[in-house]
């Protein structure tokens, strides 16, 4: 049971963080458009960079899931 609300709550903070990173994305890309001007590179590597310690992140998670999970 424990990894089934350990499982709900990473599902819940990494929907949280996509959502925070998707909205930052459209708010560059709509600053971007009214401009005119391109998305200076520094914005585009920061929000890659998140999105990579994300992924890292839900791997990791996954990974102790997975240790933790009752063998079949």
């Amino acid at each position: 049971m424990t990894s089934h609300a350990s499982a709900i709550s990473l599902s819940r903070m990494s929907a949280d963080k996509l959502s925070t990173l998707s909205e930052r994305i459209f708010a560059l890309a709509v600053c971007t458009t009214d401009s005119g001007k391109e998305i200076p590179n520094r914005f585009l590597v920061a929000m890659f960079g998140e999105l990579g310690e994300l992924a890292t992140e839900l791997v990791g998670e996954c990974r102790k899931l997975r240790a933790n999970a009752p063998a079949s």
